[in-house]
């Protein structure tokens, strides 16, 4: 068994099985855009899982060709809601949406329109809606999608969204791709998040006149953590593809030097972060309780 299998069981045994402490939330990176979330006594939350090579295999000549292989295979995740934030294949992935959700318990789709056709068309019935403040429960999480902007939504793409996630008084954003924009800024003051993923990928003028649509940049996400009074900042989005990345040493080094006091961690893809409140101990350890 090679090194990289040993990886993805080890990955599908702690997806399924890790026991999330009272009082605090799991969160593993899936690479790219891609995380899962679990929650005390939730079921397991995906969000833009691309777990394939599904641009690849559609167009063997594009410019976006993986740098690692996925994580682990798709049919190996047993999920009970996946949100999905917008209509590109690496977000929207039918090749791991299809595979996911062909057990017997497929697991709820939240996606945008005009995604479900896509969806349905390839045989995947549990689809919901995602509208613009609109809030759903699973389990004891609540979901608000909140809109974001990351080109031309009104054309071809669609309306494309973030998630803000709560359960036990642990919040979570993850805008999805998106430019900062004072709307953002203003419903996530409001929201008040313990942790703020966002994408660090950035934009330039070479890679939009390839059509590559770009986000916000690494300094730009720290200043939003700080402007929404975020504990932990999380960057996602720069890793995967080589012609859309970004050193996130410069992420870095605007941290240190400019707000030495925002918390970040850099998820590797596969890795577990678990993240515990401000304030928070432990049960059977000195200090407040929740």
């Amino acid at each position: 068994m090679t090194s990289s299998q040993n990886r993805a069981d080890r990955l599908a045994h702690d997806l399924e099985q890790f026991t999330v402490p009272v009082g605090t939330l799991a969160i593993w990176s899936l690479g790219h855009a891609g995380f899962a979330f679990r929650w005390p006594d939730s079921g397991l939350v995906l969000l833009d899982p691309y777990l394939s090579g599904r641009i690849e295999r559609l167009d063997p000549a594009t410019e976006f060709k993986r740098r690692f292989p996925p994580v682990l295979a798709p049919e190996r995740l047993h999920a009970d809601l996946v949100l999905i934030t917008h209509r590109h294949d690496d977000h929207l992935d039918l090749d791991t949406l299809v595979p996911l959700s062909s057990g017997p318990k497929p697991p709820l789709i939240a996606a945008p329109e005009p995604s479900h056709r896509e969806l349905r068309a390839s045989g995947l019935e549990r689809v919901r809606d995602v509208v613009a403040g609109q809030r759903f429960t699973s389990g004891p999480l609540v979901v608000t999608p909140v809109r974001a902007f990351h080109g031309d939504e009104g054309g071809e793409l669609g309306p494309c969204f973030g998630f803000l996630m709560e359960a036990h008084g642990l919040r979570v954003c993850h805008t999805g791709d998106t430019l900062v924009t004072p709307e953002l800024v203003e419903t996530l003051r409001a929201f008040r998040p313990h942790v703020l993923i966002a994408p660090t990928n950035g934009a330039d003028y070479f890679r939009t006149s390839r059509n590559i649509i770009g986000n916000m940049n690494g300094r730009e996400a720290v200043e939003l953590a700080r402007q929404v009074n975020a504990d932990l900042l999380i960057p996602t989005h720069y890793d995967l593809f080589p012609n859309n990345t970004e050193n996130q040493a410069f992420l870095v080094d605007h941290l240190l030097s400019h707000r030495p006091e925002q918390s970040f961690h850099l998820l590797r893809a596969g890795e577990r972060f678990l993240y515990a409140a401000p304030g928070y101990a432990a049960p059977g350890t000195p200090g407040p309780q929740p």
